[in-house]
């Protein structure tokens, strides 16, 4: 536990975007497959795979939700917020409120992978 100042922990969830596909490169199956549905099955599975990495880009994900605690030096209990866009739309509100609230704390941010 951190004591003797304001701390913040937070998390962030991402999520594929909605227009993400347009960022896909044209997937082609090798020049050896000659067979229609190991074509489909091949470029099937290569979809599948951008689309579970989609998320971890800045170009083709989006934040889903900011989770965060602030703890204040002087109280017993942090205060404990979520903040979630279900709709996908609302990236820019989340991140305004965040970085806000972790403005008026005037403390530490912690987290994970985190670099600032």
């Amino acid at each position: 536990m951190i004591t003797g100042l304001n701390y913040m922990v937070m998390d962030i969830e991402t999520a594929p975007a909605v227009d993400c596909e347009q960022y896909a490169e044209e997937i082609k199956a090798p020049a050896n497959y000659r067979d229609t549905e190991k074509i489909k099955e091949y470029i099937g599975e290569k979809q599948a795979q951008f689309l579970n990495k989609a998320a971890l880009s800045p170009l083709t994900g989006r934040i889903c939700a900011v989770g965060f605690a602030m703890k204040y030096k002087d109280t017993e209990d942090p205060i404990v917020e979520m903040a979630i866009d279900s709709m996908g739309d609302n990236e820019h509100a989340l991140l305004t409120r965040f970085w806000k609230e972790y403005a008026l704390l005037n403390g530490r941010l912690v987290g994970h992978n985190i670099r600032m």
